[in-house]
């Protein structure tokens, strides 16, 4: 009879931020064992996008922040006649959706372009986690800085 104490779920290893290869380069880097369990309670699965895949359009609201875990994205913004601007490349390790903390909604596209890995952190689940994890937080907004720098 196996114990239930030597069962492992297999999708919460798969999604797990301790067992990443990306750790160093993605939210959990700097923040300690502890929690990072705690983190890892907010990641939702991770999701799979095919090329050419949308993980969100301009105008969908903001549900959730999203890591590159392997492939690539693009964001855009299309104009009404149909004209494209990149914004940005996204590679494993960056976090994509912050265009939609200001107006709760997405203010342009992403899109994949190779088969992707993506891994979900849900807004409202993370910001109970980050309040209550001083490290999370101090590296959120590194991260969010980083990305203001990026743009500028």
């Amino acid at each position: 009879m196996v114990s239930e104490a030597n069962i492992f779920d297999l999708n919460q290893l798969r999604r797990s931020c301790s067992s990443c290869a990306l750790g160093e380069l993605c939210l959990p880097a700097g923040i300690d064992r502890t929690d990072l369990d705690r983190l890892d309670t907010t990641v939702r699965d991770k999701r799979t996008l095919d090329r050419g895949g949308t993980l969100y359009r301009d105008g969908d609201p903001f549900e959730a922040l999203y890591v590159v875990r392997s492939g690539s994205l693009k964001t855009f913004v299309q104009d009404e006649s149909g004209d494209v601007q990149i914004l940005g490349f996204h590679l494993p390790g960056e976090i994509v959706g912050f265009d939609a903390l200001a107006l709760n909604r997405h203010v342009s596209q992403a899109e994949a372009l190779e088969r992707s890995s993506i891994c979900e952190l849900p807004y409202g689940r993370m910001q109970q986690v980050v309040s209550e994890v001083p490290a999370l937080q101090r590296q959120l907004m590194r991260v969010i800085s980083r990305e203001v720098i990026e743009e500028h």
